[in-house]
């Protein structure tokens, strides 16, 4: 069912299978003192370093060639925090040793790497709001595959008939499907309709721009990726993102496939297929990343809209 990379997907999916029940349990009885805030100003929690371990684990010993490259570094987890994540997980899994084989950049030698995200949203997770479980394969620096779950997947912003966790998956020259916790899977492939609304993620006064260019009135926000599923179910139409650094491969590796797959277009801000670097970034996305449904024509409207905001707010030149 899932062409060549059968074998990796049904491992994540066992993994995720393993680790959306034991977020869930967390976020139900998070305390402040088990969240913290990192260098960067993101906050990271006892769920983030307990799923990566889970995952880590997983991988090292079902895919035992693969690479992993990791959002948290365990080694930055002081005593007592440390203390609080091992009593999330088995006795047996020793969440640093699980993670101690983490790369810190792609070599010529790391020819199949998993990128991980074990909580993407994790300011919407600390406070019961929407959050992602994320990872991608990538292949020379090519994604391949991702399997990436939603928790609290609600209807009302897909159109899923899955009231609760759906495991997104998509496999390069496969398809794109939703899977429930049951393993009943829809394909996703091809959305029926496509509806406009604009999904937000950074600056708000870009995004101005396009709403009031295309004359949006549906604006959804929540703190994850997951706004990558809506987009690809034809809920929305545009999905900005806009920052002013590099985004990380983790933060859009796991859906921008995904939503290739089921006919929407995916780009920098420069209008270029994304490229994913060797020290784990997506080249040129201080420029933003714009995705959408709707065609070429449409993707490339929107874009220049994006372009004459970029430039005129922030005085960031995107046009090439």
């Amino acid at each position: 069912m899932f062409g060549a990379y059968t074998k990796e997907v049904n491992t994540l999916v066992q993994i995720m299978k393993t680790a959306i029940p034991l977020t869930l349990a967390i976020q139900k009885d998070l305390e402040m003192d088990e969240i913290k805030k990192k260098q960067d100003g993101s906050f990271v929690s006892i769920a983030d370093y307990a799923t990566q371990a889970i995952i880590m684990d997983g991988i090292n010993r079902m895919l035992p060639g693969d690479d992993v490259y990791g959002e948290e570094n365990m080694n930055k987890c002081n005593e007592q925090f440390l203390t609080m994540v091992k009593r999330l997980l088995p006795n047996n899994l020793d969440p640093v040793k699980a993670c101690e084989k983490a790369i810190q950049k792609f070599g010529p030698e790391n020819h199949r790497v998993w990128v991980i995200d074990p909580i993407d949203g994790t300011a919407g997770f600390v406070v019961n709001d929407s959050y992602a479980i994320a990872s991608a394969l990538l292949v020379d620096l090519h994604v391949v595959c991702s399997i990436t779950a939603w928790p609290l997947h609600d209807p009302k912003f897909t159109g899923i008939p899955i009231n609760g966790p759906v495991i997104f998956i998509a496999v390069e020259n496969a398809g794109a499907w939703a899977m429930d916790m049951q393993g009943n899977t829809i394909d996703m492939t091809r959305p029926t309709e496509i509806k406009k609304g604009l999904l937000t993620n950074g600056l708000g006064r870009v995004q101005n721009v396009l709403k009031t260019t295309f004359d949006v009135d549906k604006i959804v926000s929540m703190p994850s990726m997951t706004k990558g599923f809506i987009l690809a179910s034809g809920e929305c139409n545009i999905y900005a993102r806009i920052h002013k650094a590099l985004e990380y491969v983790w933060d859009v590796a796991p859906f921008e496939l995904f939503v290739r797959l089921c006919g929407g277009i995916v780009t920098d801000g420069t209008g270029k297929p994304l490229e994913y670097t060797t020290d784990g970034k997506v080249k040129d996305s201080d420029k933003g990343i714009l995705c959408t449904m709707g065609g070429e024509e449409f993707h490339y409207q929107v874009l220049s809209a994006m372009q004459d905001g970029m430039k005129r707010i922030l005085n960031i030149n995107c046009r090439v």
